[in-house]
């Protein structure tokens, strides 16, 4: 062209081939519009959006929104603001929520159960009663606090109801330690209503009891007195009947004389 110029060239959107010269201007152009095209398209390579993402369903059955190529030693995350909030996967592991506040589950609007609280120690809250689908909970420590759920061998060696009536446990309180060598007792005058699963504990504080006689099972005690010799090695002030099991109709004690060593 020895430095002369072609003008006079057609603008279209895009030169019908390869071959075709476009104009200054149409050149301007194609720049500008890939530069916002570039600004508003999300890069496959990664990249930060500032508005929404919806998924439209359309006409396929399904939508996958994950990670299907995870490696041994690789994890893939769902971040909620940083690594301390996500939900996070590492190949062969549990799924892991983790949460610097806590984990409220709703239903409906309502809190149905709360997991962790940011505070120590970490505890599961539940707003709502618990169905176990006949299932079982275990691995529980013995109760403190009046509120707390029991196990079954704390239970079987505490008064507990039976049928219509409570399983008594009674108490003598002698003024000094003794240690005794037998103990008589005798059931209810009448009724159906005799012991048969029991034992015979001793203490010296009234909060530590050890046991002094565990007869076999069932033993009944019905309205006649009944003698029960034992060898007992230490002395105590406080004795008690502890009754696991009786009849129906509130079984109980007419009668128990102790028998102690003059020491």
């Amino acid at each position: 062209m020895n430095g002369y110029r072609i003008k006079g060239l057609p603008t279209p959107d895009v030169p019908e081939s390869n071959s075709d010269v476009a104009s200054w201007l149409q050149i301007v152009n194609l720049v500008r519009k890939s530069t916002v095209e570039n600004e508003t398209k999300v890069s496959k390579a990664g990249d930060v959006m500032t508005g929404d993402l919806t998924l439209s369903i359309d006409n396929d059955e399904r939508r996958l929104l994950g990670c299907q190529d995870l490696t041994p030693g690789k994890s893939f995350s769902f971040l909620l603001n940083d690594a301390m909030n996500r939900l996070w996967y590492v190949l062969r592991e549990p799924i892991t929520m983790e949460t610097t506040n806590g984990f409220i589950v709703k239903v409906k609007g309502e809190d149905i159960c709360k997991i962790g609280t940011g505070l120590n120690p970490q505890t599961i809250e539940f707003f709502t009663d618990i169905r176990m689908n006949l299932n079982r909970i275990s691995n529980l420590r013995e109760p403190v606090d009046s509120d707390e759920a029991a196990t079954k061998s704390y239970c079987d060696n505490r008064v507990r109801k039976i049928y219509n009536g409570y399983i008594p446990q009674m108490k003598s309180l002698v003024p000094d330690l003794v240690r005794i060598w037998r103990i008589d007792l005798r059931g209810r005058d009448s009724g159906s209503n005799k012991m048969y699963h029991w034992k015979l504990e001793g203490s010296a504080d009234g909060e530590n009891y050890t046991s002094l006689l565990t007869p076999p099972n069932p033993t009944y005690l019905d309205n006649t007195v009944k003698q029960f010799p034992m060898d007992t090695a230490n002395s105590y002030n406080r004795y008690r009947l502890y009754c696991f099991e009786g009849e129906s109709h509130a079984p109980g004690l007419s009668y128990m004389q102790l028998y102690i060593y003059s020491e």
